[in-house]
Parts: C-alpha cells; sequence; structure tokens
C-alpha cells in the first residue's frame, strides 16, 4: 500500500509535465533568448559580443526614457480602469441609486456608435464628399 502511493503521487506531475514543457519552450526560452541576444551587436549575417555596451547605449538615450514614461503610464492606467469598472459594476449589481442613469450612460456608446460611423462614411463617400474633394 505504501508503494502505490508513492506512485500515486508521481502521476498528477506526469500530467502536468507536456504543458509545463510548452509553457517553458513558449514563454521562457524566449525571455532567455532575448537576454542572451541583447549582448551581442549584429548586422544581420555576424554577431559580434558587445557585453554592456548596448544597455550604456540604451540608458544614455533619451528616447528610451519617453518610451519607459509612456509605458509606465499605460502600466498604472490599467489597475485604475480596473478600479472604475469594478465600481461601476457594483453600483449597477446593488442598484445604488443613480444606477438607471448610469446604465444609459453606458450603454449610449455601443448603441451610438455604428450610427455614428455610418453618418461619417456617408459624409466621407459622398459624390462631393471629403474624399472625392480631396482627389
Amino acid at each position: 500500500m505504501l508503494c502505490l502511493r508513492k506512485k500515486g503521487k508521481k502521476t498528477p506531475y506526469l500530467f502536468v509535465a507536456p504543458s509545463l514543457f510548452v509553457i517553458v519552450m513558449v514563454f521562457l526560452y524566449p525571455v532567455i533568448k532575448v537576454i542572451w541576444d541583447s549582448f551581442f551587436i549584429t548586422n544581420g549575417k555576424e554577431a559580434v559580443f558587445a557585453g554592456v555596451g548596448n544597455y550604456i547605449k540604451i540608458f544614455s538615450d533619451d528616447l528610451f526614457w519617453v518610451a519607459v514614461w509612456n509605458n509606465l503610464r499605460l502600466f498604472l492606467c490599467v489597475p485604475v480602469l480596473v478600479a472604475l469598472s469594478l465600481l461601476f459594476s457594483v453600483i449597477l449589481f446593488y442598484r445604488i441609486p443613480g444606477w438607471k442613469i448610469y446604465r444609459i450612460l453606458l450603454l449610449i456608446p455601443y448603441i451610438m456608435s455604428v450610427t455614428v460611423v455610418g453618418i461619417v462614411f456617408d459624409y466621407i463617400l459622398r459624390e462631393d464628399g471629403l474624399l472625392n474633394t480631396i482627389l
């Protein structure tokens, strides 16, 4: 009986092993490969070892820091949007006073978007519309 229990504990790992292998190959290997390749300068044919020279170059570039700032703002906006979505869903679920007004304001973009796009493209594609005027 004791031997059977030890064998039974390995079985779940055997079932999980193929999926873990796929996860490692799809996610972990590319990350390691990118980190390894970041230490080289390549011209398409050959790679020359650069050490941390690439990192020194990128950290001294102003455009890199602008990109970092833009990505940081985006990264910080996601939790705020999730919190606001949760708040609004709680308002709708618990029917806090004013929930009908919020529901209307929430659904107006879904209703109006097809109409607005249709009207805009109508103005653009008319015979005397914006597209033919530009052409």
